[in-house]
């Protein structure tokens, strides 16, 4: 896909399609050949009937837990989204077969994703709004996380804390707002950025 708009109503305005492929990957129509990874999506669409979009992430503090082998658990309000830990698939690979894509959607099973060692993160949704805000508390999750094991260790949300409160904000106006908010940030820095790059006249 190539964005065509800016972030609006639900962050790409407009997109336009350049390639249909099956969900084993294979292409049906168009040009550009398939991204390297391919079957860190195809397989998670195969395995997961209920996931609808994919975020595929490079976020600092995340990206420390994935080096460390260590898994992002819930350790604040919003971080309950994720509705348990994220656990490390710990081959180092690049995604780029169907077995690698099947082994990590078998670590990821129900769970909201997983961090990917020496390369990021995977993260699940039902939509692309619930996977980009996964994304967002995963890394706040490994910040906190982070911070917390400097002064000490990091005091979790129980297994029935999780369940109840992320499935309380999944369906809730609360969870709406904060997208509200992270939205209007990246407008913002998108605003600010297209204007640090103008040309002077």
């Amino acid at each position: 896909m190539e964005q065509l708009g800016q972030i609006g109503e639900d962050v790409v305005t407009a997109c336009r399609i350049l390639s249909h492929r099956r969900l084993d990957g294979d292409k049906v129509s168009g040009t550009p050949e398939a991204p390297f990874e391919i079957h860190i999506h195809s397989c998670l669409y195969c395995a997961r009937p209920d996931v609808g979009a994919i975020a595929r992430t490079h976020s600092f503090a995340a990206s420390v837990f994935a080096a460390m082998g260590r898994a992002v658990g819930v350790v604040h309000d919003f971080g309950a989204i994720l509705l348990g830990d994220i656990p490390v698939f710990p081959r180092s690979e690049l995604i780029e077969t169907k077995e690698l894509g099947d082994e990590l959607a078998a670590l990821i099973g129900s769970r909201s994703g997983a961090l990917l060692r020496g390369n990021g993160a995977a993260i699940v949704g039902s939509d692309t709004r619930q996977a980009r805000l996964r994304a967002i508390f995963i890394e706040e999750s490994a910040a906190l996380q982070l911070e917390a094991l400097r002064a000490g260790q990091s005091s979790f949300l129980t297994p029935d804390e999780i369940q109840a409160r992320g499935r309380q904000l999944l369906g809730s106006a609360h969870i709406l707002r904060a997208w509200e908010h992270y939205k209007q940030e990246a407008l913002r820095s998108n605003s600010n950025n297209s204007r640090g790059h103008r040309i002077p006249t």
